[in-house]
């Protein structure tokens, strides 16, 4: 059987993986696009045609057929954590991205199996989800990109731009409710841990994204409690105090900022020190009526 030059390459690849491991220079080069939205990692791994004078949507891409969303290896799309894409509910993992293109619309595909030349082994049976995006007109874009681009703290807009259109779609991540499980998780490990400046920076960052938010002020208190016999510092006398601001006790609070100053004197940049003195003049400033 005659095999087509791209079905070559992958058969060969699979049959000698070590090939794998030596670079090459392609066409399409490699790309990857991350970002962070709270302590979730998305990122987009593809390869990037060039329009070449060539006629793109409904001709190099045909309409009504999967295809790769970019060149060689099939894109993928990964999480960290669970998200939302497209308003739906998707696990952490790393899926193939792949585009069914249309005149009118774009349907994009989260599939599983994401280490795959093209979609040339696309199965319907491994889509995990599929959704519609309009393309836009849009300035001329030579090679294929994709973008992430934050939109507030829990949402980013993953966008292709190709020759004149684009299409977008959001992926939404609970930022809040998945760092503080994930600050849960660390605690209670942090209790079974050897070192202990591993677990004083667990149980400080819990204290101070509580005290920060001005909620389950008990809890910080004794997660500072657990921390504070394992060391004191500066920020130990600081959020003390801040806690204890948050409580309503200023006066108790006025003597850990002159500790936090005499620990981090010498040790810490001026511009902490000059915050330390803000926060004093801010807690003791008339209450405006």
């Amino acid at each position: 059987m005659k095999l087509a030059p791209l079905t070559l390459v992958a058969a060969l690849l699979s049959v000698h993986p070590a090939l794998a491991e030596t670079r090459q220079v392609w066409e399409s080069p490699a790309a990857t696009v991350a970002q962070t939205v709270g302590i979730t990692d998305l990122e987009i791994t593809y390869h990037r045609p060039g329009v070449k004078g060539r006629e793109i949507w409904g001709k190099l891409v045909p309409y009504g057929e999967v295809w790769r969303a970019g060149a060689n290896d099939a894109t993928t799309l990964s999480f960290s954590t669970p998200v939302k894409v497209a308003g739906k509910n998707v696990a952490a993992g790393k899926y193939a991205l792949f585009m069914l293109p249309t005149k009118e619309k774009w349907t994009f595909i989260l599939a599983k199996n994401p280490e795959q030349w093209g979609a040339y082994a696309y199965k319907p049976v491994e889509d995990v989800l599929r959704f519609d995006v309009t393309p836009a007109a849009a300035a001329p874009k030579e090679w294929l990109a994709f973008d992430i681009d934050l939109q507030g703290k829990n949402t980013a807009i993953v966008a292709l731009h190709w020759d004149k259109l684009r299409g977008s779609f959001p992926i939404e991540v609970d930022v809040d409710g998945g760092f503080q499980a994930y600050l849960a998780a660390e605690v209670a490990k942090a209790d079974g841990l050897k070192d202990e400046k591993e677990r004083w920076n667990t149980y400080f960052t819990a204290a101070k994204y509580w005290i920060g938010r001005n909620e389950k002020l008990d809890e910080a208190g004794k997660l500072l409690d657990k921390s504070d016999k394992l060391g004191m510092n500066a920020w130990s006398y600081e959020y003390r105090a801040r806690l204890l601001v948050k409580q309503g006790k200023v006066a108790q609070a006025l003597p850990l900022l002159d500790k936090a100053k005499t620990a981090a004197a010498g040790k810490f940049p001026k511009e902490y020190l000059e915050g330390i003195d803000k926060l004093r003049a801010e807690w003791t400033a008339p209450k405006k009526k």
